[in-house]
């Protein structure tokens, strides 16, 4: 949920135009989105698409709104989409490292979380590590802010204290760890 309430966002498909050439259709081609919905009407207002993969497309995982529900953050196997809420627009694909042995397997199902107090996402990675996002860098740019490391395996979520002091992960190590999460004067 947006954090007014007045939308929802969730993860699908959605299919590719087809072409044929030579008369011949295209065999469906999907590409991961997220749709996102009015709470009151129930109705579809928008839907930001992915990137279409080389390979099979894995879809996104999940997804979470920035404390002012301007932007919207998806985790799915290219990495961490970021979108513009009020156009759909799609902001930034952050490449998100990958252990080997889940590079050629189906997707991992991991949960972003922006903070609730600025534009900064927490990114679990399979390689137990976090990785803090800010969400409005330039993709040229400093995107990376810290990486904590912990956990001995995947991490499969994170969540925030209300007041951003804190974050919490649970990892395939069968461990959940609770983090102080503070700023230095450089970020």
């Amino acid at each position: 949920l947006s954090p007014d309430g007045k939308l929802l966002a969730g993860p699908t498909q959605l299919e590719l135009p087809r072409t044929g050439r030579g008369g011949v259709p295209d065999p469906r081609q999907f590409v991961p989105a997220v749709q996102v919905w009015d709470t009151a009407t129930g109705k579809i207002v928008r839907s930001m698409a992915g990137i279409k993969s080389k390979q099979f497309g894995y879809g996104i995982y999940s997804v979470s709104f920035s404390h002012d529900g301007r932007l919207l953050a998806g985790m799915a196997k290219e990495g961490l989409y970021i979108w513009d809420v009020s156009t759909g627009e799609r902001l930034r694909l952050f490449p998100v490292p990958q252990p080997e042995h889940e590079q050629f397997w189906h997707a991992p199902v991991r949960g972003c979380a922006f903070s609730p107090k600025e534009n900064i996402v927490a990114v679990p990675t399979g390689a137990g590590e976090i990785y803090f996002v800010d969400a409005e860098a330039q993709v040229d740019g400093q995107w990376q802010l810290a990486i904590a490391k912990g956990h001995d395996g995947a991490i499969a979520s994170v969540a925030w204290q209300r007041d951003g002091s804190h974050l919490v992960s649970g990892g395939s190590d069968s461990t959940i760890l609770l983090w102080k999460v503070r700023r230095t004067a450089t970020h």
